[in-house]
């Protein structure tokens, strides 16, 4: 949080209404009091918790995962996925020599997940750390999961955020699943993106808190150092403010309106003390540092990618801190995400080197995952992402060397505890042998991934193991009970995760 003024003040102490009236009462809050401060060292044991990532733009999952060329066999899925998608991997539909150079060249073939056999598929080389934990059986590739139907941008972004397909195109104040989630935790969502998504706000009436971690590195208010007026209005505020409020706490009549005011400054500075301590004492590892700051970053595309890294590791670091009262941190669900996947032409140019910076390795996961082994290494096992888009891309590439707007697509659920495999048919046979007017999907245009399994069981699944219970899903998701579920694919917290 950057020096405070007035605007910015009462934007926060609307957001920590409810705590400040809770404390001026008398009731314990999760804000952190003086005793925190006095914490050494990074924790060593760690709660379950939920960070999750949205593709912002429909990412073509299906460029990432590739069935492996079937150069002659017309009957295979392998042949009419290259022979229909070449346009978008810039080779030649007419030359099966093509294909399978590209895949030689380009992507990593898996034949096991976890020492499994599994069907045989590709993944992006560039996108190598995403594949080593695929093959270690650390990442579920859940297919065919529908999302919304409309196509549009903006109102199926709602959908997904919401966790609600029925979600109205205006319903931009409502609230989102992983806020319901770590309601239903009692636990605090923390917004680690530089603008808070749908996604993480709060159900109305919600006794956790949404707490701002779009720069851990200046978190609660800033006690200014500066002396001289001249060093700026911002420093002379910030010393004004802090010394009227210190004067009013031994003063003010704790049953005036003002008191909340007063006693929300209080735990907001007392929160940053401690949180600022913690911090102080560890530097941000150099690898993730390097992910963002500098004049090259190591994330050419999107830098605020590695902040988000960075955000993840500090709230980590923060775990076992408590209020003077006993109040945890909080830290239960998180949400980070990255933007710039609505690829209609030169895909290949787009998309790829995003997926390198998420999922290759030294981008921002792997350098994640590398500094919390070192440091924290209890916390991998309680770890566990969910990466998913608003929609799919279109089966068949178009004339622009891209992809258009599809339906459905895979959602992965990456972590150290995940019991990794394919969930549903990752590449459906009746893609090809399905007619409509004499052609199969793929050389028809305008033909999807048909969605066959609902979002919220995907969802509600992580919910029920990061809760550890199988009613936490139900609560954030009312209607995933009757919701759609691919035949014969199960989604549980025992199926989908190594430890229930």
């Amino acid at each position: 949080m950057s020096a405070m003024d007035r605007r910015g003040f009462l934007t926060r102490l609307g957001a920590l209404g409810a705590v400040g009236a809770a404390a001026t009462a008398g009731a314990s809050a999760f804000l952190l009091g003086p005793r925190a401060a006095m914490a050494d060292g990074l924790p060593k044991a760690f709660g379950r918790k939920l960070v999750n990532l949205v593709f912002n733009g429909a990412p073509d999952f299906r460029h990432l995962i590739v069935p492996k060329p079937a150069t002659s066999d017309t009957t295979a899925y392998g042949y009419y996925y290259w022979k229909y998608r070449s346009s978008s991997h810039y080779i030649d539909g007419n030359k099966p020599d093509t294909w399978q150079s590209r895949y030689d060249s380009d992507y990593d073939h898996v034949t096991s997940i976890g020492g499994v056999a599994v069907p045989e598929f590709g993944v992006l080389k560039l996108a190598g750390w995403l594949k080593d934990q695929i093959v270690a059986g650390n990442v579920a590739i859940v297919s065919n999961v529908k999302h919304s139907e409309n196509r549009d941008h903006a109102h199926s972004l709602l959908m997904l955020e919401s966790g609600d397909l029925t979600t109205s195109a205006f319903a931009t104040d409502r609230d989102g699943w992983g806020g319901r989630l770590a309601d239903a935790l009692g636990g605090n969502m923390f917004s680690m993106t530089r603008q808070r998504l749908l996604f993480a706000n709060l159900p109305k009436g919600s006794k956790s808190q949404i707490i701002s971690a779009r720069d851990t590195r200046k978190f609660g208010l800033v006690k200014s150092t500066a002396t001289d007026w001249k060093e700026g209005s911002k420093a002379v505020s910030d010393r004004a403010l802090s010394s009227y409020y210190a004067a009013k706490r031994d003063s003010i009549d704790p049953s005036s309106p003002h008191a909340q005011f007063v006693q929300t400054e209080r735990l907001l500075r007392d929160f940053s003390n401690a949180v600022q301590s913690r911090l102080g004492s560890n530097a941000v590892p150099a690898a993730i540092a390097a992910l963002f700051s500098g004049d090259s970053p190591t994330l050419k595309r999107n830098p605020n990618f590695g902040e988000e890294m960075r955000n993840i590791y500090d709230c980590l670091a923060c775990e076992d801190l408590k209020s003077a009262a006993g109040a945890p941190f909080g830290f239960r669900v998180g949400s980070v995400d990255y933007g710039g996947w609505d690829s209609h032409k030169n895909q290949r140019d787009q998309i790829e080197p995003q997926f390198a910076e998420i999922f290759g390795a030294g981008g921002g996961l792997d350098v994640l995952h590398q500094a919390v082994a070192t440091d924290m290494p209890g916390a991998l096992s309680k770890l566990v992402f969910t990466v998913a888009g608003e929609f799919g891309r279109q089966l068949h590439s178009n004339g622009d060397r891209g992809t258009d707007h599809g339906r459905g697509n895979y959602v992965f659920v990456i972590g150290d505890g995940v019991k990794g495999g394919i969930y549903g048919d990752i590449f459906p046979m009746e893609e090809i042998t399905t007619k409509i007017d004499g052609l199969n999907a793929y050389e028809a245009f305008n033909r999807d991934i048909t969605g066959k399994t609902a979002f919220d069981r995907v969802f509600g699944a992580v919910g029920d193991w990061v809760g550890e219970s199988d009613t936490i899903g139900d609560l954030v998701f009312p209607n995933r009970a009757s919701s759609p579920l691919e035949a014969g694919v199960a989604l549980t917290r025992s199926s989908l995760f190594k430890s229930p």
